[in-house]
């Protein structure tokens, strides 16, 4: 995805496909990705050495609904009735065809947070197709974390460990961009929608005990200011640039 020159919302809505998201109008975009989806999901995938008895699409439909959040996997096996290698081949298998992004966990292990990489495919499983639907649903603010964090993950070109954390007491960092040893940066990331928001004490909490080198907020606005305790919230795009400026 291109990111020099684009309009935020209408990148986040429609994802990075460019018939999505250069489509004339907003149901020819969500056609085509619904389209695409059913072509990907709907053929067989005897070649991934799974069959019907995998749930591959009930998998990914658990996915979605849990987008950018801990994947509880245990209960996924059970409402599925799956055993625990299918599961994870299923996991395994769609993250290799880059459907989806498996983030670790820093602190203890545990189960992965995972999301739909490409948001206009998230959207068009959700049923959403437009903004003032994307707006209206329970999953906005986890749908802009995710496209956001996929955003950064990508300007790092490979050079940072993508990963996030939370402990026991629930003190989480959305995004962590490791860079070391080759360059000395940690940064923790923040995602709020709106550009108002602020990290909650959990986010400082976590970040004595990790000490990244940068600290921000991510927010969906163009606008720039400054949080509590000096750190800055700033648009996506000017995350980009911060990211960027660590390895150029």
């Amino acid at each position: 995805m291109e990111f020099k020159e684009w309009n935020q919302d209408l990148h986040w809505l429609r994802g990075g496909f460019p018939q999505s998201l250069e489509a004339g109008d907003d149901d020819s975009s969500f056609q085509w990705r619904k389209d695409y989806k059913d072509a990907l999901l709907n053929g067989d995938f005897g070649d991934w050495s799974l069959g019907p008895a995998d749930r591959v699409l009930e998998v990914l439909s658990r996915v979605v609904d849990a987008q950018g959040q801990i994947f509880d996997e245990d209960k996924c096996r059970s409402e599925l009735s799956l055993d625990k290698s299918s599961l994870r081949n299923t996991l395994n298998m769609l993250e290799r065809m880059g459907l989806i992004r498996s983030l670790p966990n820093t602190n203890r292990g545990g189960n992965p947070v995972l999301y739909i990489r490409d948001s206009g495919l998230f959207h068009a499983m959700r049923g959403v197709r437009t903004r003032e639907q994307l707006r209206a649903d329970d999953l906005h603010g986890h749908s802009w974390e995710s496209f956001a964090a996929e955003a950064l993950i990508l300007a790092t070109g490979n050079r940072a460990k993508a990963s996030f954390y939370r402990d026991k007491d629930g003190n989480e960092i959305d995004l962590i961009l490791d860079f070391t040893p080759a360059h000395a940066a940690v940064c923790a990331i923040e995602f709020k929608v709106s550009d108002q928001s602020d990290p909650q004490a959990g986010f400082w909490l976590a970040c004595q005990k990790i000490q990244p080198t940068q600290m921000f907020v991510v927010h969906s606005f163009g606008s720039t200011r400054m949080g509590r305790k000096g750190v800055e919230a700033i648009s996506l795009l000017g995350a980009i640039a911060r990211v960027k400026s660590i390895f150029s």
